[in-house]
């Protein structure tokens, strides 16, 4: 997994990267929970939430599914750092996000946003997209 915590004036911004649909889903996942700077828990039990987005397109499922892995960390106080699929397609996502417990975060990320969203496949085939997130 890859990502970068790129600099933006007002909002959060990260650049993911993953060979496959499912690790540049999982490179944006751990890259937003990096940026928000979790302060983890001394509770080292695997936190585990099932997920199912759907939407209408592939950029739509991107934000919808980092939003809901950011609304699920937010009302359990998890990180959840890993998304495990059974299903994967343009329009669907569905698993289990795996985490583990925080004391709270650095920065309060409140959504994935479609601003300025771009993911393009680069000359060796790997997805590469920047992410834009309000905070």
């Amino acid at each position: 997994m890859a990502y970068e915590i790129l600099p933006h004036t007002a909002d959060l911004k990260i650049r993911a990267r993953g060979a496959t649909r499912e690790e540049f889903l999982n490179s944006a996942l751990a890259g937003v929970f990096a940026a928000a700077g979790a302060r983890y828990s001394d509770n080292q039990e695997a936190a585990r939430r099932s997920f199912r987005v759907e939407a209408a397109d592939w950029n739509s499922l991107i934000v919808d599914f980092l939003n809901e892995a950011i609304a699920l960390a937010d009302e359990n106080a998890e990180v959840l750092s890993e998304a495990r699929f059974s299903a994967l397609t343009d329009r669907l996502a569905e698993g289990e996000f795996v985490g583990r417990s925080v004391r709270g975060f650095d920065t309060e990320i409140k959504a994935a946003t479609h601003y300025e969203l771009c993911v393009e496949t680069d000359e060796r085939g790997n997805l590469v997209g920047t992410i834009t997130f309000d905070v």
